[in-house]
Protein backbone atom coordinates (compact mmCIF):
# COMPACT_ATOMS: atom_id res chain seq x y z
CA UNK A 1 0.00 0.00 0.00
CA UNK A 2 1.37 3.26 -0.79
CA UNK A 3 1.70 5.95 1.48
CA UNK A 4 0.90 9.59 1.19
CA UNK A 5 3.29 12.11 2.34
CA UNK A 6 1.55 15.17 3.56
CA UNK A 7 2.93 18.61 1.92
CA UNK A 8 3.41 21.56 3.83
CA UNK A 9 2.02 24.74 1.51
CA UNK A 10 4.14 26.94 3.70
CA UNK A 11 6.91 26.59 1.44
CA UNK A 12 4.67 28.08 -1.07
CA UNK A 13 3.91 31.35 0.69
CA UNK A 14 5.52 34.48 -0.37
CA UNK A 15 8.55 35.54 2.08
CA UNK A 16 8.51 39.05 3.07
CA UNK A 17 11.50 40.98 1.99
CA UNK A 18 12.28 38.45 -0.97
CA UNK A 19 12.22 38.80 -4.40
CA UNK A 20 10.99 35.20 -4.87
CA UNK A 21 7.18 34.39 -4.38
CA UNK A 22 4.76 32.02 -4.94
CA UNK A 23 4.05 29.91 -8.16
CA UNK A 24 0.28 30.68 -9.45
CA UNK A 25 -1.69 28.20 -8.53
CA UNK A 26 -2.39 24.95 -11.33
CA UNK A 27 -6.24 25.38 -12.82
CA UNK A 28 -6.72 23.33 -15.60
CA UNK A 29 -3.91 22.39 -18.04
CA UNK A 30 -0.96 23.93 -18.02
CA UNK A 31 1.21 24.34 -21.11
CA UNK A 32 5.10 24.28 -20.81
CA UNK A 33 7.77 24.93 -23.63
CA UNK A 34 8.70 21.16 -24.14
CA UNK A 35 11.59 20.10 -26.74
CA UNK A 36 8.62 19.78 -29.51
CA UNK A 37 7.71 23.27 -29.12
CA UNK A 38 10.58 24.42 -29.30
CA UNK A 39 11.74 22.84 -32.31
CA UNK A 40 8.90 23.47 -34.25
CA UNK A 41 9.47 27.36 -33.22
CA UNK A 42 12.82 27.02 -34.73
CA UNK A 43 12.11 25.52 -37.59
CA UNK A 44 9.52 27.70 -38.36
CA UNK A 45 11.80 30.60 -37.87
CA UNK A 46 14.05 28.94 -40.27
CA UNK A 47 11.78 28.58 -43.07
CA UNK A 48 10.65 31.96 -42.83
CA UNK A 49 14.39 33.11 -43.28
CA UNK A 50 15.23 30.37 -46.07
CA UNK A 51 11.75 31.41 -47.83
CA UNK A 52 12.97 35.39 -47.63
CA UNK A 53 16.28 34.00 -48.95
CA UNK A 54 15.39 31.89 -51.84
CA UNK A 55 12.38 34.45 -53.25
CA UNK A 56 13.14 38.42 -51.96
CA UNK A 57 16.55 38.15 -51.95
CA UNK A 58 17.58 38.28 -48.41
CA UNK A 59 15.87 41.22 -47.31
CA UNK A 60 14.17 40.49 -44.11
CA UNK A 61 17.37 40.38 -41.22
CA UNK A 62 18.13 43.87 -42.74
CA UNK A 63 14.52 44.91 -42.27
CA UNK A 64 14.50 44.00 -38.79
CA UNK A 65 17.28 44.96 -37.68
CA UNK A 66 16.11 48.67 -39.33
CA UNK A 67 13.17 48.12 -37.32
CA UNK A 68 15.11 47.03 -34.04
CA UNK A 69 17.04 50.09 -33.86
CA UNK A 70 14.03 52.49 -34.16
CA UNK A 71 12.18 50.71 -31.52
CA UNK A 72 15.27 51.12 -29.73
CA UNK A 73 15.39 54.92 -30.35
CA UNK A 74 11.56 55.06 -29.72
CA UNK A 75 12.16 53.18 -26.04
CA UNK A 76 15.37 55.69 -25.25
CA UNK A 77 12.92 58.79 -26.05
CA UNK A 78 11.03 57.70 -22.47
CA UNK A 79 14.05 57.62 -20.71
Amino acid sequence: MASVIPVDPAPLAPVRGSFFLAPPPLIGKVLFMTNKIALALGLLLVAVFAVDAYAYGGTLPVFLGKKLFDLLDWIAFWR
